[in-house]
Order: structure tokens, then C-alpha cells, then sequence
């Protein structure tokens, strides 16, 4: 299981600045790497036993975007490979969305032990913008000379 005080206690150990929510079920946590910028999003379900990883407002992709078919092909190759992480486009809306969705049965996690399934999805969310602007790029060379 884990509980809010798990991800309180990695976040601020590494002072990593986050806001939880009113009924202590999210967190949202801004993360900057490399040349990426982006949010994430911590959803505990069943009193932390079922949680969700995903990422928040990375980039919208328009339908008739001429890198989009190419995308959705590396994003399915990706979601292959990583298998535990989901790398799609929201049909509905465009968004470009990373998630990872585990089980926290195992009994309490530690805040070490929630820190190594984050991170990894952080690793994860890196690897699919490279992909993704790599794409994105590639198919409009207005963008490319930015």
C-alpha cells in the first residue's frame, strides 16, 4: 500500500516541490529535465492500493498534425517496449499523455521504494518526449528551426 505520507516524505526529502489535494488522494509535482518541462500527476485509488502515474498538459497534437501517424506509430513501439507505461494521444482532445498504473499490494511501501517506481516513470516520460518532439519536429521544419 501507499499512503500520502509515503509521497510526502520522498517529495520533500529531495525537496521536490508538489501540491496535494484537499482530500490527500493526488499529487501534482512539476518536474524539469534536460529540455523538457512537464507535470505529473500521483493518484492513489483504494486507499493507495491501486495507484496512477500520469503525465499533465505535455503537448496537445492535432488531428490533421502531418507528424502524427508517425507518432502514434513510435508511441505504440514504445508502449510495447515499456510495457507498464502507456504512451498515447487522448482522442478526444490531442493531449499527449504518458501513464503507469500499478498495484501496491505488497503491503507498505517505503518512501525509497515509491521514489524507485517514480523515477523510472520519469525516465520513461524523458525517453517518449524525445520520441514525440523527435516526430513532432521532423514533420514541421517551421518547428524544427526554433
Amino acid at each position: 500500500m501507499l499512503t500520502p505520507d509515503t509521497i510526502r516524505s520522498h517529495f520533500d526529502s529531495r525537496d521536490i516541490k508538489y501540491m496535494q489535494s484537499p482530500d490527500g488522494d493526488r499529487f501534482s509535482a512539476g518536474w524539469t529535465s534536460g529540455r523538457h518541462r512537464f507535470g505529473t500527476e500521483i493518484i492513489l485509488i483504494d486507499d493507495g492500493e491501486f495507484v496512477v502515474f500520469r503525465t499533465k498538459d505535455l503537448r496537445t497534437v492535432a488531428p490533421d498534425h502531418p507528424g502524427r501517424a508517425r507518432l502514434l506509430e513510435r508511441l505504440n513501439e514504445l508502449t510495447f517496449k515499456y510495457r507498464v507505461v502507456k504512451f498515447v494521444i487522448d482522442p478526444s482532445d490531442g493531449e499527449l499523455m504518458f501513464t503507469c498504473e500499478q498495484w501496491f499490494r505488497e503491503g507498505m511501501v517505503s518512501a525509497d521504494g515509491f521514489g524507485q517506481r517514480y523515477h523510472g516513470f520519469i525516465r520513461a516520460i524523458e525517453t517518449g518526449l524525445d520520441v514525440a518532439l523527435e516526430c513532432l519536429d521532423e514533420a514541421d521544419p517551421a518547428r524544427k528551426a526554433c
